[in-house]
């Protein structure tokens, strides 16, 4: 591996809600399907990223992740385990349909 930038998700500089836009990102994890989830904090979101940088979709949102997802990790039978900032317990959520 050579250290080649390959792609980057987010405006820096301009914390803000919204594709593309994140605001404390914490975690980061990748699914057998080279999909990359990240841990959005503060817009108490999980982004779902293409392997090339670009915006998929918001896997999780607001009232799913009270106080903001932290750390992520993808079990071995696809489901997204999210811990949330100042909470006491762990969240498991299915995300392939």
């Amino acid at each position: 591996m050579s250290g080649d930038l390959a792609a980057t998700y987010g405006t820096p500089g301009t914390p803000c809600n919204g594709p593309g836009k994140l605001q404390h990102p914490y975690g980061v994890c990748i699914d057998a399907y080279n999909n990359i989830f990240i841990a959005d904090q503060k817009n108490k979101k999980v982004h779902l990223v293409s392997q090339q940088g670009k915006f998929v979709k918001f896997v999780l949102a607001d009232d799913e992740l009270e106080g903001g997802p932290v750390a992520l990790a993808i079990t071995a039978d696809s489901q997204l385990v999210v811990t949330m900032l100042n909470s006491n317990f762990v969240k498991i959520f299915k995300y392939l349909k």
